[in-house]
């Protein structure tokens, strides 16, 4: 009798329980599907996307800036350090070897790296017209890519343009003076015409040595733009691999919805 009732007990607990089971089945999968809900109502709109890319390219462009136009902030950083183009390979090597040639160069090179650190404040906003005015149509292929997709887009659409809209900057810049009343385009055409001199003379012309001819203010604006471009693109990546480096309501919506979806 004893074991009956306890049997008895037993199944009306299960009885019981049955119920709260079925209950409890019920409400995890209305979670489940409000959860599903949530996270579709998460999805960014193509505007958001576009917005996403935009604001990513200008915290890029922030980050250049501050790098780019603090003193020496050229001069002191090995991958962005401006250094004389290769057909001027002769010219460094030949005036290397005249008297003070070595002081000559240095010279030439630090006010070249200074001009381009004075010029960033005044070029930044031609880019970040650029920036604002681009046209995305490729949004989804450009969030979704594993590297810096935004900035190689940006820099194909507006590497031309860009070039042009700079170098005006960028020549009155070489023209100002930086030391008493030198400037970097006096001390680089001190530099090229000793050369050139030698280069065009019958030593010059035996030892098979070419006139340098470097149009300078379309290569410091080429090379200012490798730098900004280059430092786009590292903190583009930067955003892609950290959340703490998405600042806007769209970078964390955007980058946080290709993550939950990767």
């Amino acid at each position: 009798m004893i074991n009956f009732a306890f049997t008895k007990t037993n199944n009306n607990n299960m009885s019981k329980l049955f119920p709260l089971s079925v209950l409890f089945l019920i409400l995890i999968t209305g979670c489940k599907f409000k959860q599903s809900e949530s996270i579709k109502a998460e999805i960014p709109t193509e505007e958001e996307k576009v917005e996403a890319i935009k604001e990513m390219l200008k915290a890029g462009l922030d980050k250049a800036v501050k790098i780019l136009s603090t003193e020496d902030g050229f001069l002191n950083n090995d991958s962005l350090k401006i250094t004389l183009p290769a057909e001027a390979q002769q010219l460094v090597e030949t005036v290397k070897k005249l008297p003070q040639g070595n002081e000559l160069i240095n010279n030439a090179l630090t006010q070249i790296n200074q001009v381009a650190g004075s010029s960033i404040d005044a070029i930044a906003p031609v880019i970040n017209a650029a920036i604002d005015s681009m046209s995305v149509e490729e949004a989804n292929q450009i969030l979704l890519a594993d590297s810096a997709a935004a900035t190689a887009y940006l820099e194909k659409i507006a590497r031309a343009p860009l070039q042009v809209a700079c170098e005006p900057i960028i020549l009155q810049s070489l023209d100002k003076k930086v030391f008493a009343d030198i400037t970097a385009r006096n001390t680089w055409s001190t530099l090229a015409d000793n050369y050139n001199k030698i280069a065009e003379s019958k030593v010059g012309k035996l030892a098979d040595l070419q006139p340098a001819e470097v149009a300078l203010d379309e290569f410091v604006t080429e090379k200012i733009l490798d730098a900004v471009f280059y430092l786009i693109a590292k903190e583009e990546m930067n955003i892609r691999k950290h959340p703490g480096a998405r600042i806007s309501k769209s970078l964390a919506k955007s980058f946080g919805w290709i993550d939950e979806n990767k």
